[in-house]
């Protein structure tokens, strides 16, 4: 990281930025991106600090690994880390005095409240939470493309990202080719486990995120 120099600000004087590591930095990742999330890491381990991985307890082995790789790889012991838990740790991360700064995707209600218990100690914190992803659809288009770019955001995944589509909005004058468009995509979609050849919907992650979706 380079630092950077201002010449002349007054009568003889300059000024000289020196860029330092901060600490320790928490990275809270969430179930949906279990591999790029806890990645962010990179930036603060290259940038002189160090790192702490809280994966989500529904998925903890991608970041398990991940840390194992660090290790391989010969990152020095202590400068990637990794802690499980739920709730209790998070809260943890957010207000123990030697975590500078905390990093967490998630929900937006957990979003708000990693947000307030972080900054509330002072502590350097983005926190992303969910959306609700608007899908506008103009008589301008190309159909087959935008549908078909739209059927990857609302089920893609399995809908569980933060920005797979959750509003659509069509012109009047292509809404029911749209909407027949859809609903005969939709019926396309194979489900089954997410691995297996052919499979375009695979399944959620937990049985309480199966009746959100139903409800």
């Amino acid at each position: 990281m380079k630092g950077a120099v201002t010449a002349n600000i007054g009568d003889g004087v300059d000024i000289e930025y020196i860029r330092e590591p901060l600490g320790v930095f928490a990275f809270i990742a969430p179930f949906n991106f279990p591999a790029m999330i806890p990645l962010y890491f990179a930036w603060a381990v290259g940038t002189g600090n160090t790192a702490v991985i809280k994966p989500s307890e529904l998925c903890p082995l991608t970041s398990i690994r991940m840390v194992e790789i660090a290790e391989e790889a010969g990152f020095p012991a202590g400068v990637v880390n990794l802690v499980l838990g739920s709730h209790d740790v998070v809260d943890t991360l957010c207000t123990h005095p030697d975590v500078a700064g905390v990093s967490f995707v998630g929900s937006s209600k957990v979003a708000g409240i990693v947000y307030a218990r972080a900054s509330s100690a002072l502590k350097r914190c983005q926190a992303q939470g969910g959306a609700n992803n608007h899908l506008v659809v103009a008589n301008s288009v190309s159909l087959d493309r935008t549908i078909g770019n739209m059927i990857s955001s609302l089920y893609g995944n399995a809908s569980q990202r933060c920005f797979a589509g959750s509003n659509l909005l069509v012109y009047r004058s292509v809404y029911d080719r749209v909407v027949e468009t859809i609903i005969e995509k939709a019926r396309g979609l194979v489900v089954g486990n997410g691995v297996e050849p052919g499979v375009t919907l695979g399944p959620v992650i937990s049985e309480s995120s199966r009746s959100h979706l139903v409800d």
